[in-house]
């Protein structure tokens, strides 16, 4: 029992943390996604769990320095190598993408100095490349346009 209430009060600690360095009645999107995102990670064993769970079970960290870390941190090697790999992947698919469908006559390249470019949006050919394809208010705009 004693576990269980130094584990919650640590879990409390840490989604102060959170709501202090992130939360804004305009926009919950970025705190929700921390909030996910570290209770995704730290149910997962693993010696960063271990490390971040003893930090704030014994107060020797603070959830502030944690919430500041950057979320590769916290990730398995196993993890970082299956982001890295998805990463290289979508680059390598968006920039040999050959289908470019913005054009314009009166630019010059500043590459190889010729007149008249094409061009791709780097994010949908990213989006394209996972399956997911642009998001309606990326095509349309959003309510006020």
């Amino acid at each position: 029992a004693a576990d269980a209430e130094a584990g919650q009060a640590a879990a409390d600690r840490l989604e102060r943390g959170v709501f202090d360095a992130l939360y804004s009645e305009e926009d919950l999107r970025d705190y929700r996604a921390k909030i996910r995102f570290f209770a995704r990670e730290l149910r997962r064993p693993s010696e960063v769990q271990q490390r971040v769970l003893k930090g704030l079970l014994d107060c020797s960290v603070s959830a502030a320095s944690i919430v500041a870390q950057d979320e590769d941190d916290f990730l398995s090697a196993e993890s970082l190598a299956k982001k890295a790999k998805l990463r290289e992947e979508l680059m390598k698919s968006a920039v040999t993408e050959v289908d470019f469908p913005y054009e314009d006559s009166t630019t010059r390249c500043p590459a190889c100095d010729k007149l008249g470019v094409k061009w791709k949006s780097l994010l949908l050919a990213i989006a394209e490349a996972r399956g997911s394809g642009p998001r309606k208010c990326e095509i349309w705009g959003g309510g006020g346009d």
